[in-house]
C-alpha cells in the first residue's frame, strides 16, 4: 500500500495533535538517552515518577512535560465511550450445551444520548457557543506514579491519521489504557493514544475469530463475543485494559491451562516507521516477536484473536489457607480450578484469599484443606469495597463477568499502587514462595496486596512465560516509591536462583544484561526492531536500555 502524501501527512498531524509542530517534537532522542543517570524502572529515581493513585489527567494546552502534581481522582472511562461496533460473518456457533441460564446481573449502561435535555438549546439568543476539545493523550499513566515528558501529544481518530501522524514525527510512543507502572510508554516526542481510534469488532464465526481495533477494551469487547456465542480463552483481572496494550506487554489471566492474552493472537496489523500499513500473521516467521513487542515495532491499530466457544464460570473465595499447606502443594492448589489466584500480605501462617473460577461444564473444585468458604462477597485488597468485584459464591455465570476480578464500571484494584511481577518455572514454584517468605519482613510492610497465579507457556519471544510454564508472582505496593525500591531488591535476590522474568509494564530492578540472558530470543528481537525500525523512530530510554543497538 502506498504512503499517504506529504500534504496529507501535514494536515492529518495538525489536525490530531496539540502542542507545537512537529519539526520540534523529535530535535534528538529522548532527554535522558540510555545509560545517562538513573534506571527509571527503580521506582522513584525516574525524573518523571510522581505520587501513585493520581489517575490519568489530560491537558489539552501543554506544549511540553507538565510537571504539576496530578489530579487526584481517576476520569470515569465509562462516561462518554460510545461502545464497540460490531460486524459479523459466519454462523453462530453452538454454545455449551451445559451451561446454566445466563446471569442476570444488569451490565452498566452508556449515558443517554437521546434525551432531550440532555443537547444544548440553540434557540437561545443569550448562549454562549460550545465546543468540544479534541481528544488527546493523557498526561499520566493510570496510577499517576508516572508523568509522560511527552512534547506532543495526540489521540487520532482513524487509521489514515495514525499513518500521516507516524510518517511526520522523529520519534513516537504508543499508549493505551495507561495500565503500565513504568517508563515503557513514555517518550520526549509524540505521545499517540490509541483511545479514539474506531472501537471496531468484527467476527468471523467460520474461522473462529474476532478482529478488533486497537482502541478496544477488553470490558467492551467480550460482552459482543458473549451475545455472538464465543468467548475467548481467558481474561486479566480487569477488563479495563486494551486488547493491543494487552498483548504488547504480555498480560495474563490465570490457570495451569492457560497461556497469556497475547497467546490468543492469530494476526495484528500495525503502521511501521515510514507510515506504511503492515499485517503479519502466523505464516509470517517475525510473527512470534511481533506480539509481545512493547510498542517497539510500530503502532498496532488492529488485533485477531482466535475464539472459542461461549462458556459459564462459577467463582468461589476460601480464606485462611494454611501457607504450610503451599510448601509442597501449590501446585495442586493453582490446578484446582480453571483460573486460580491466591491473596496474601506475605504475613502470618495463612493465605488471606484463593479465588477459585471454575467452568460449569468441567470438575468441581477440590476442597481446600485448612480454608474455609467465605460467608460474603470479597474484595483482594484490604479495606476495599467488594462491590467493585466480579460475582462470587458460586452462582453461576458468563465467562466474561467471573474471569475478571474487577467490574468494569469500578475502578480496578486500590488505584493509588504500584506493581511489579516476576515469573518463575511452574516446577519451582513451591520453592520460589518458600524463598519469599524467608524474606517476607523485608517487602510485607510495602505490600498492599500480593497475588499468586500460574500461566501456561507459549512461543512468544518476549513473553514471560515463553516456553515455559510458569507461576506469577505479583505484587501490589503502596505508593512510597523509595520503600518499594528497596523491597524489589530484596524480592529479586530472593528469586533469583529460579531466573525470574519481570511482567514488562510494571516495576522491576533488574539489569538489562541480565534480562538479556533470560530471553533466548533477546537478540533476535533486537534486530528485528532494527529491521522494521532502523531509524529508532519508536524507541525511547526504556527500550534503549533493555535492547541496546550492537
Amino acid at each position: 500500500m502506498a504512503g499517504p502524501s506529504t500534504n496529507r501527512q501535514a494536515a492529518g498531524a495538525n489536525r490530531a495533535e496539540t502542542g507545537p509542530e512537529a519539526n520540534r517534537a523529535g530535535t534528538g532522542p529522548d532527554s535522558n538517552p540510555a545509560g545517562a543517570g538513573s534506571d527509571s524502572n527503580r521506582t522513584g529515581t525516574a525524573p518523571n515518577t510522581i505520587p501513585a493513585g493520581a489517575g490519568p489527567t489530560t491537558d489539552p494546552t501543554a506544549t511540553g512535560p507538565d510537571i504539576t502534581p496530578a489530579r487526584t481522582a481517576a476520569p470515569d472511562t465509562n462516561q462518554t465511550d460510545p461502545g464497540p461496533t460490531t460486524t459479523r460473518t459466519g454462523t453462530r456457533p453452538n454454545t455449551n450445551p451445559t451451561a446454566t441460564a445466563p446471569d442476570t446481573t444488569p451490565a452498566p449502561t452508556a449515558p443517554d444520548t437521546n434525551r432531550i435535555d440532555a443537547a444544548p438549546d440553540t434557540n437561545r439568543t443569550d448562549a454562549a457557543p460550545t465546543t468540544t476539545p479534541p481528544p488527546t493523550a493523557p498526561v499520566t499513566n493510570w496510577a499517576g506514579n508516572i508523568r509522560f515528558r511527552a512534547s506532543r501529544r495526540a489521540a487520532p481518530g482513524c487509521v489514515d491519521d495514525v499513518r500521516e501522524l507516524v510518517a511526520a514525527s522523529r520519534t513516537v510512543r504508543v499508549l493505551g489504557t495507561g495500565h503500565s507502572f513504568n517508563d515503557l510508554a513514555d517518550t520526549t516526542g509524540l505521545l499517540l493514544a490509541t483511545s479514539a481510534l474506531p472501537k471496531s469488532v468484527e467476527i468471523d464465526a467460520r474461522a473462529g475469530t474476532v478482529t478488533v481495533g486497537a482502541g478496544v477494551r477488553f470490558g467492551e469487547l467480550t460482552g459482543v463475543l458473549h451475545a455472538s456465542g464465543h468467548a475467548l480463552h481467558n481474561l486479566g483481572s480487569l477488563p479495563h485494559i486494551s486488547v493491543a496494550g494487552a498483548c504488547a506487554t504480555g498480560t495474563h489471566g490465570a490457570g495451569v491451562g492457560n497461556p497469556s492474552l497475547a497467546a490468543a493472537v492469530r494476526a495484528l496489523e500495525l503502521v511501521t516507521a515510514d507510515g506504511e500499513l503492515l499485517t503479519l500473521d502466523r505464516s509470517d516467521e517475525r510473527f512470534p516477536g511481533s506480539v509481545v513487542a512493547l510498542g517497539a515495532l510500530g503502532v498496532v491499530t488492529r488485533v485477531t484473536l482466535g475464539l472459542v466457544p461461549a462458556f459459564d464460570v462459577r467463582q468461589w473465595v476460601y480464606e485462611g489457607l494454611p501457607t504450610a499447606a503451599l510448601r509442597d502443594g501449590l501446585d495442586e492448589v493453582l490446578s484446582a480450578a480453571y483460573s486460580v489466584s491466591l491473596f496474601t500480605r506475605w504475613r502470618g501462617e495463612r493465605v488471606e484469599q484463593v479465588w477459585l473460577k471454575q467452568r460449569v461444564d468441567g470438575a468441581a473444585p477440590v476442597c481446600l484443606p485448612g480454608a474455609r468458604l467465605a460467608d460474603g462477597p470479597r474484595h483482594p485488597v484490604p479495606g476495599m469495597a467488594p462491590e467493585a468485584c466480579t460475582p462470587q459464591g458460586g452462582v453461576p455465570g458468563p465467562w466474561h463477568t467471573r474471569l475478571p476480578h474487577f467490574r468494569l464500571e469500578h475502578i480496578p484494584s486500590s488505584g493509588a499502587e504500584t506493581q511489579s511481577e516476576y515469573f518463575v518455572a511452574r516446577s519451582d514454584a513451591s520453592a520460589a514462595f518458600a524463598a519469599l517468605d524467608r524474606v517476607r519482613e523485608e517487602f510485607a510492610p510495602v505490600l498492599r496486596i500480593g497475588e499468586v497465579r500460574a500461566v501456561a507457556a507459549d512461543d512468544l519471544w518476549l513473553s514471560p512465560a515463553h516456553r515455559r510454564d510458569s507461576v506469577a508472582f505479583h505484587f501490589t505496593w503502596l505508593p512510597d516509591a523509595p520503600a518499594v525500591a528497596q523491597a524489589l531488591h530484596h524480592v529479586e535476590r530472593a528469586l533469583a536462583p529460579f531466573a525470574p522474568r519481570p511482567h514488562w509494564g510494571k516495576v522491576f530492578v533488574t539489569p538489562p544484561e541480565t534480562l538479556r540472558e533470560r530471553y533466548e530470543h533477546h537478540d533476535r528481537f533486537r534486530r528485528l526492531m532494527t529491521a522494521l525500525d532502523p531509524a529508532g523512530k519508536f524507541r525511547n530510554d526504556f527500550l534503549r536500555r533493555h535492547f541496546p543497538e550492537a
